[in-house]
């Protein structure tokens, strides 16, 4: 595998931890909104303000869900990218040396494929 390849496959890899941590992160959002959320008792005679505040934190906590979901996604769709990427360069290679085995220059660009 050529040393650029390489380098854009274990990009491709970093971004995608990048997009795990994210989730993560987003998913602790959500587990403080929820204790942030107060009850009826608790708002007293405030109930209209309860309400208005309860919707809102019902609002952000979906919206952090989504972003869990998607930066998951992302993820998932990066690493697999570089996969796909790291899988044709090896069939490609195991091609060339097929029509010329005693290639020294394939020989250089082999190492081993960057995993997750």
């Amino acid at each position: 595998m050529s040393k650029s390849l390489e380098v854009s496959i274990e990009r491709l890899y970093g971004a995608g931890n990048g997009w795990n941590a994210v989730g993560t992160e987003l998913s602790v959002a959500r587990g403080k909104v929820e204790s942030a959320k107060y009850s009826r008792l608790q708002f007293g005679l405030f109930q209209i303000p309860w309400d208005k505040y309860t919707g809102t934190a019902q609002y952000i906590n979906d919206r952090l869900g989504e972003g869990v979901v998607v930066a998951g996604e992302i993820e998932g769709t990066l690493k697999k990218a570089a996969d796909d990427y790291a899988t044709e360069e090896g069939v490609f290679v195991d091609n060339l040396e097929k029509v010329d085995p005693e290639n020294t220059d394939l020989k250089k660009m082999e190492t081993e494929v960057p995993g997750p």
